[in-house]
């Protein structure tokens, strides 16, 4: 997946939570009209219109399970980040880089101990 994705994913991301709620609260007032039409009609004429509640009962599952899984923007900035370190870290710089980084760090640490036993003599 390219960065350039990624990041119009991200920018997208809230305007398709905010649909997918649009229509998880409709499906949710269309499905209580339903039942409060079951509740008040009598029996033989609810039957016919039966099939159409629960088409809301599908969006609202629908819906509810799409929003839960849908990262926030803030997520999807963090799986950029994610993505594009780890890609720096497995090109031949990063691989340079670490290891310069590490041999530094045992120079400092040797320079470090040797001061350390100066000091105790």
């Amino acid at each position: 997946m390219s960065l350039a994705f990624v990041i119009y994913l991200a920018g997208v991301i809230t305007n398709v939570a905010s649909f997918i709620g649009l229509i998880f609260i409709t499906s949710i007032v269309l499905f209580s009209l339903y039942t409060v039409g079951y509740l008040i009609s009598n029996e033989s004429s609810w039957k016919t219109r039966g099939k159409f509640y629960k088409w809301p009962l599908v969006l609202i599952l629908t819906c509810g399970t799409i929003s839960t899984l849908l990262p926030s923007e803030r997520t999807m900035w963090m799986m950029a980040g994610a993505y594009t370190g780890e890609k720096v870290m497995e090109s031949t710089i990063g691989k340079q880089t670490v290891e310069l980084i590490e041999l530094k760090l045992a120079e400092e640490l040797e320079t470090i101990k040797s001061k350390v036993k100066e000091k105790a003599k």
